[in-house]
């Protein structure tokens, strides 16, 4: 329960000041329970047996997925970035065992569906919070201090469409759990005497509280998803997170498919449109099936409407006061979001076909990118990818066939363990499974606009584990089904490894004959675990975060750099980035003492940055441009930055930055004509730039200037 907290946690003031507060603060949080969590299993399944992992194909593909995650990491450009990624996105492999874990432990242990309905409740009720938190926040009421006014609101993620990816997953849970409420208990087996007298006794309780006068505690429930369907719908709207709306529709969309189906079934049987009509507006949530059709219509007449109207004032005079209207009429080429989104897409797919048996390496979109990247592409700023927006293509460039098989048929077993779920006769909980589908296909849908983050994987992580707890259970006769578990015993009947294996496992577990023998190794492991995998990463980036502090003594900064790169080597390029440009920046204010020391620094800790990332062309563009301001003391440093530039221009040769550096390089060696040639060329593959233009007026007048 407490890792569902994940999207509320900002490690910001009055907490502890990190580098990424939004990203960093969750990711590492996440894991030290998830840590903890499997270090707790570990001891479990040791005494008792039955919580050990059941047969799953989807849980056994994903552990083939993590290997082919590690061979693409191993083969890659950087094995560092791809296990560890960086502070902004902490994800990597490093990051996707831990989820991995997590979907193992939550499998083995939440093994009914009445176990899940409890956990996707308290997950609703954080959304819940998070979605007052962005009400709020929409009317500049700041229940938390890092709470601020924008025109989207991205609340505790710290982006809009997070907000929105986010929302979409809670509604549609929430949505569920309504419909499941609403299910008449007839449908469950015959067979589940013991559970249809629960049941018969539930009734009765509450048929009693309604006589006295009480509130019957399913309508609480029921007020309960209803204002969490509301809220959370009403701040994805706000969010103007076009991606979850698209995956909110699609996810309706195929509920309202389903049920017009089945209307079409029955219709057939039994040769009568009206029986047909009738099953639709009849039975079982009769409200949930009119209401996804009548929301299907509904979806697209608008889809018409935005896309014949788009220009008309009617339209118009919406988007100007409705953030998501206006995100909506500007959707389609042309519009920026949608154009970047699909040259990363067409740069992704590239270079795939360069490298398409193991990729580039989880988390090194960026190095693909930029190296096929056109300069035509940046006409007036540079733009940066470091991830594909679109987890098909970022699967297939960074992990290449060795990830994208797996990870393909681990989507595809989930929609088989939907669809033959869903095919089982007299089902209970029919629409409950149907619309946790549907909040399934609905982020995978998104996710083709966006990537994933702390607060969103957890979100896919809790649907996987979902769909592989279905899978599990159709290994179970139907006629076991009960009303608490929905589809059989609750301990698993079949481990997924073999005899052999389970043999091996039962001597291991003799040898651990005492619990005051292996639950010290278990928790020893795992406090080692806790400190050298979170505490000092949560340490480092406090250390980043404060040696980026503006107005700070240059010594202390430089002092709270070292330290925190050394405290979490795996994570310091980044900082290093940023070390490198904040002493270009201020090189020319230090004393000789001073610039010895930040000379020995930049160089050592360029150096290592290189080592780490030798594809990476923005620690060596950054070192160059040092090399550069450092030249004013010392000529020989301008051979450097020459050096350092010609490496970048192999990994980067379109970007605009390079050619800004080339310009640079070439007018502090008094070569005008070098520096003209720079900027001829660059005008030549993008004839509408404005960035070097803009650069060589800031050269000219270094102090400002209207020339």
């Amino acid at each position: 329960m407490l890792v569902l907290l994940i999207p509320l946690v900002v490690t910001s003031e009055p907490l502890p000041q990190t580098y990424f507060p939004y990203i960093v603060g969750k990711a590492l949080y996440g894991r030290f329970l998830i840590e903890i969590i499997f270090g707790l299993w570990i001891i479990l399944i040791t005494g008792f047996p039955a919580y050990r992992p059941p047969k799953s194909w989807i849980v056994a593909v994903f552990a083939i997925f993590l290997l082919g995650s590690l061979i693409a990491a191993l083969a890659g450009v950087s094995i560092t970035r791809s296990l560890w990624s960086n502070y902004e996105r902490m994800q990597g492999v490093v990051d996707l065992v831990h989820w991995f874990g997590f979907v193992l432990v939550s499998v083995s242990t939440l093994r009914t569906l009445a176990s899940w309905r409890v956990f996707v409740n308290a997950n609703i009720a954080v959304s819940l919070v998070v979605a007052i938190m962005g009400i709020t926040q929409s009317f500049d009421v700041r229940l938390l201090p890092h709470l601020v006014d924008r025109d989207r609101i991205d609340i505790t993620l710290g982006n809009p469409v997070y907000v929105g990816a986010y929302m979409l997953v809670a509604l549609t849970t929430a949505l569920a759990l309504l419909a499941h409420s609403f299910e008449h208990s007839e449908t469950a087996p015959a067979s589940a005497a013991s559970a249809g007298s629960r049941a018969r006794r539930r009734r009765r309780q509450r048929k009693a509280r309604s006589a006295d006068g009480g509130i019957d505690p399913k309508w609480l429930w029921r007020a309960f998803w209803m204002t969490a369907i509301a809220l959370d719908f009403i701040v994805l709207l706000m969010a103007g997170a076009r991606g979850a709306l698209i995956g909110l529709a699609v996810a309706l969309g195929t509920v309202a498919i389903v049920f017009i189906v089945q209307a079409g079934l029955v219709a057939r049987a039994e040769r009568s449109v009206a029986a047909g009509l009738r099953h639709l507006v009849s039975g079982p949530n009769a409200w949930l099936k009119v209401g996804s059709v009548g929301g299907l219509i509904l979806i697209v007449a608008v889809v018409a409407t935005l896309g014949l109207a788009r220009d008309s004032s009617f339209v118009q005079r919406i988007a100007e006061s409705n953030r998501m209207v206006a995100q909506l009429a500007s959707f389609g080429t042309g519009e920026d979001s949608t154009d970047t989104r699909l040259n990363s897409t067409k740069m992704g797919l590239v270079g795939f076909a360069q490298r398409p048996l193991f990729g580039w390496g989880p988390e090194n979109f960026a190095v693909a990118y930029d190296a096929n990247v056109g300069a035509e592409r940046f006409s007036f700023q540079a733009e940066a990818y470091d991830q594909a927006h679109n987890k098909v293509v970022e699967e297939l460039t960074t992990k290449g066939l060795v990830g994208f098989v797996p990870f393909a048929i681990m989507w595809i077993l989930v929609a088989w363990a939907y669809i033959r779920t869903l095919r089982r006769p007299n089902l209970r909980g029919q629409h409950f499974t149907l619309l946790m589908g549907a909040a399934t296909l609905g982020y995978f849908v998104q996710n083709l606009f966006l990537f994933d983050t702390p607060a969103t994987a957890l979100q896919v992580y809790i649907l996987l584990g979902f769909a592989a707890v279905l899978e599990v259970n159709l290994q179970r006769d139907p006629a076991k089904q009960t009303e608490e578990g929905d589809y059989g015993a609750s301990a698993p009947e079949r481990p997924w490894y073999g005899e052999g294996v389970r043999l091996a496992g039962e001597q291991v577990v003799r040898l651990w004959k005492y619990p005051e023998m292996h639950v010290p190794v278990v928790l020893g492991v795992v406090t080692v675990a806790l400190i050298f995998l979170n505490v000092f990463a949560f340490n480092a980036s406090r250390l980043v975060g404060d040696a980026l502090e503006e107005g700070a003594d240059w010594e202390v900064r430089m002092e709270r750099f070292d330290k925190g790169i050394n405290r979490f080597p795996s994570l310091g390029n980044q900082a290093r980035l940023n070390l490198l440009r904040g002493l270009t920046q201020e090189y020319r204010g230090l004393d000789t003492d001073q610039r010895q020391k930040a000379m020995q620094f930049a160089i050592f800790e360029l150096d290592a940055g290189i080592e780490a990332e030798p594809q990476d062309w923005r620690i060596k563009v950054a070192g160059a441009e040092f090399y550069q301001v450092a030249a004013i003391a010392d000529i020989d440093f301008l051979e450097e930055a020459r050096f350092l530039l010609d490496e970048a221009w192999k990994l980067a040769p379109e970007r605009v930055e390079l050619f800004a550096a080339q310009a640079q390089q070439y007018l502090l060696e008094d070569d005008m004509a070098g520096a003209q040639t720079v900027l001829n060329d660059y005008l030549r593959l993008n004839p509408e730039s404005r960035y070097l233009l803009q650069f060589l007026i800031d050269m000219a007048f270094p102090n400002g200037g209207a020339g």
